[in-house]
């Protein structure tokens, strides 16, 4: 309340900013996630884990083993580094809209 109009308008202009720009940072991420989850690349790992399971040949069976850890610890690395990328864009998301509404109501009271 005690900003000068220069100075609100500033602040304003830079939270609704940064707001914007957080939220289409999410929106490209999200997307690109979901693209790469549908594309060949999941196709080709799939393929590769297929073949080594369906092999008969004995040499492969620690292999088949190793290869169901490795892909295991592959997924759950991705998930967890998408999860946390996520969260945290949600959280400065979420920080940066109650900075906003705030700057709008004390707006609607500068102008009363």
């Amino acid at each position: 309340m005690n900003m000068s109009d220069d100075e609100f308008i500033m602040e304003y202009t830079e939270v609704c900013s940064r707001y914007e720009h957080k939220k289409l940072i999410l929106t490209v991420i999200s997307i690109g996630l979901i693209i790469s989850m549908i594309s060949n690349i999941w196709k080709y790992f799939y393929e590769f884990l297929m073949k080594i399971f369906t092999s008969k040949s004995i040499a492969v069976v620690d292999v088949k083993n190793q290869a169901i850890v490795l892909s295991l610890i592959i997924i759950l690395m991705i998930s967890l580094v998408a999860l946390f990328i996520t969260y945290n864009m949600v959280k400065t998301i979420y920080v940066l809209n109650k900075k906003k509404i705030l700057l709008n109501q004390v707006e609607d009271m500068r102008k009363k």
